[in-house]
């Protein structure tokens, strides 16, 4: 079983790809093994070149078996879309970590540090699964939300834009079908559940949550 834990966040113009990075990378620091980073090996903001994004492997400076990248996009005049966010995208074994610490205490450090509008974990194989409905839908993950997952984050504009509620008309939503709801900075940290679940029990309890939002 793989899980995916995905962050986006809006890029700015006027925020280069250091001021994104070094803000991140610093916070990972205060997080111990395996989520933490180690403050005298940091790793340095990449640099785009002539490419349209940079990336740089994050996977490799957390612990074993965390894998993955974080993606910044070359600063420009930037539209309102998806398409132009920076973005973090590991995978991992949940069998092999502390699942309800990362759910409570390591997921809103990364969110937080990260600046993101969106994040999630969930199984990986959603991605897979859910590809087509998201194309034909054209869904922007900027303005709508197909899945509530294991742990998620909606910022305040997203949770106008997806479900035209306040992050805490989404917490009222959800209250007594999930296992917590949080406010965090100015959005909405939902535990759906801190203990991993199968692919079948996820995806029936995910398209549940959603539907209490419309």
């Amino acid at each position: 079983m793989k899980f995916a834990f995905e962050l986006r966040a809006r890029a700015v113009t006027d925020e280069s790809i250091p001021q994104k990075h070094d803000p991140f990378v610093g916070e990972l620091t205060k997080l111990a093994a395996p989520w933490g980073l180690d403050k005298n090996s940091l790793p340095t903001a990449p640099d785009p070149g002539a490419q349209l994004s940079a990336h740089f492997n994050l996977g490799k400076c957390l612990g074993k078996g965390i894998r993955g990248h974080a993606y910044y996009q070359f600063r420009r005049p930037f539209r309102d879309e998806g398409c132009e966010d920076d973005f973090v995208d590991l995978t991992f074994n949940p069998a092999k970590f502390d699942f309800r610490t990362l759910a409570y205490e390591v997921f809103p450090v990364y969110v937080t540090a990260f600046g993101a509008y969106v994040a999630e974990i969930a199984h990986d194989e959603f991605s897979y699964v859910d590809y087509e409905i998201l194309r034909e839908l054209r869904l922007d993950f900027r303005f709508g939300v197909y899945r509530v997952n294991h742990v998620c984050f909606f910022d305040e504009i997203l949770c106008k834009r997806a479900f035209k509620l306040t992050p805490g008309e989404v917490m009222n939503r959800l209250k007594g079908a999930v296992e917590e709801t949080r406010l965090l900075g100015d959005g909405v940290h939902i535990i759906g559940s801190s203990t991993p679940l199968s692919f079948e029990e996820a995806d029936k309890l995910s398209r549940d949550w959603r539907m209490r939002l419309q």
